[in-house]
């Protein structure tokens, strides 16, 4: 079974996340080992050639239409809520 099947306490037990400290991580005060120097958004050096040289995959509409239907009126709001800050994974 994949890890973190059953949630994220399976992950959060896990034995390689021992020493994680959680809280600090929620917070984005742990520094990652490893920032990917890039040149822009768009950069892809650091992917491999196997999944750049894939199709893509686009969703038909007519699997989308029921969906709108659905949402129909609402509208996002709230992104002060949102952790963690979307700046932490650039």
């Amino acid at each position: 079974m994949r890890l973190g099947s059953k949630g994220a306490q399976d992950v959060k037990s896990h034995p390689f996340f021992q020493d994680m400290d959680w809280e600090k991580l929620w917070e984005g005060e742990i520094e990652v080992p490893f920032k990917p120097s890039v040149e822009s958004i768009s950069d892809t050096t650091y992917i491999d050639e196997e999944f750049k040289s894939e199709a893509p995959k686009f969703t038909p509409e007519l699997q989308l239409k029921p969906l709108k239907d659905k949402f129909e009126g609402f509208s996002f709001t709230g992104t002060e809520s949102l952790r963690p800050s979307t700046e932490m994974l650039i």
